[in-house]
């Protein structure tokens, strides 16, 4: 995709939306461009941090990022920043995001870490019906992973479902496998 491309009603449409323009954000926009995919990244502010480059921008001196002896935070900030606005295919905005909705395709898995969100997304990766498949966690503390599938065909509980079943079978290969050499 290049170039803007609107929907029917005039919004401008992406592949890849970021919601943070901290570090992190900025150099997955990168990523995102990098793979062709044209990348939105918002940033906002939720106190004295600035809402593009993040908290790093509340730093006088940062002394241990790669590439730079010495800098100010937000000097480091800008510079990631420009990197990213160099990709033509990197859309940078201050804007706050104030209701994120998914009607399916979100499964809430509780008392599990994300051990088990790395592994079911890793392996829904497998499946050439899967467009979108990812995981977070609602705090680090917590024990209950919220998975995002989605689909060009297949039901996505249905895919889920499937992939549960693959890595249970695995599970019991490796079993069988582990009592034989470890007998």
């Amino acid at each position: 995709m290049s170039g803007k491309e609107h929907d029917k009603e005039g919004q401008e449409n992406f592949d890849f939306v970021i919601i943070g323009a901290g570090v992190s954000g900025l150099a997955a926009a990168m990523y995102g461009a990098r793979l062709g995919l044209k990348t939105l990244c918002l940033g906002y502010s939720h106190g004295s941090e600035m809402p593009i480059g993040g908290v790093i921008t509340t730093t006088n001196i940062v002394e241990n990022y790669p590439g730079f002896i010495r800098l100010s935070g937000p000097e480091l900030a800008e510079k990631i920043r420009e990197h990213a606005e160099s990709y033509e295919l990197v859309t940078i905005r201050e804007e706050k995001i104030e209701h994120v909705l998914r009607k399916e395709g979100v499964f809430e898995i509780i008392g599990e870490s994300h051990t088990l969100g790395n592994i079911i997304t890793k392996e829904l990766w497998n499946d050439s019906d899967v467009t979108i498949s990812g995981y977070n966690l609602k705090h680090p503390q917590t024990a209950n992973v919220s998975l995002l599938i989605e689909t060009s065909k297949k039901d996505p509980k249905k895919v889920l479902l499937e992939t549960l079943a693959t890595l249970k079978k695995r599970q019991t290969e490796f079993k069988t496998q582990f009592h034989k050499v470890v007998k």
